[in-house]
């Protein structure tokens, strides 16, 4: 992890701002929150699989849940049913890399939005996924947090920092077009973390021993 308030010392000392008399403190969050949706959407697109985080999602454990905390909070929220309501999508999700049934291993395939999904198919809809299977294993790209104040840490190797300062100090300073911005990111991004070889690959799952 990169703390903000490092990063913060050291944009202003690249852009000989020490004194803190060209930007202010929101200048540069503002700028550090662009740039770490500029990385975001880098590795989204160019097949890596840095961004990659898997969960294990299970229909009867939700529920379970559902219901101690109905107990708790004296509350009455209804079970979920994979196929048919769905679950909400994680809060960081970016897009689909693969889903799996957790008992065989066997890759779901995407249906159409207009039907329920069978025991091979998925589909996402409104923020949602829903399964034609109750235990399944997903991995799907997932962002980095933006940050809102110096006390805050970007969730990302130590290895970005210049990177993600130099990104910063480009939007600081010349407000970039996007093709621009988008051809700085990748000269900065691609050598830190390169895309992904052999992109036509079978690619074996992460929840394999």
């Amino acid at each position: 992890m990169i703390s903000v308030k490092e990063l913060m010392k050291l944009i202003r000392y690249k852009t000989k701002d020490n004194n803190a008399v060209q930007f202010s403190d929101y200048d540069i969050i503002q700028a550090l929150n662009e740039c770490i949706r500029y990385v975001n959407q880098y590795y989204a697109l160019a097949n890596s699989d840095f961004l990659e985080k898997a969960v294990h999602i299970r229909e009867d454990t939700i529920n379970a849940q559902i219901d101690a905390d109905n107990v708790a909070n004296n509350t009455s929220v209804p079970h979920i049913d994979m196929r048919m309501t769905g679950i909400n999508l994680p809060d960081d999700f970016i897009d689909i890399v693969a889903i799996e049934r957790t008992w065989n291993r066997v890759q779901l395939e995407p249906c159409q939005s207009i039907r329920d999904p069978l025991p091979h198919q998925y589909k996402i809809v409104g923020g949602k996924l829903y399964a034609g299977v109750k235990d399944l294993d997903m991995v799907y790209n997932a962002a980095i947090a933006g940050v809102k104040t110096e006390t805050d840490n970007v969730n990302i190797p130590d290895i970005f920092k210049d990177a993600l300062c130099k990104i910063s100090c480009t939007i600081l300073a010349n407000n970039p077009n996007g093709d621009t911005m988008a051809q700085a990111v990748e000269d900065v991004l691609s050598n830190i973390v390169p895309r992904r070889k052999y992109t036509n690959a079978h690619r074996q799952m992460p929840f394999y021993c």
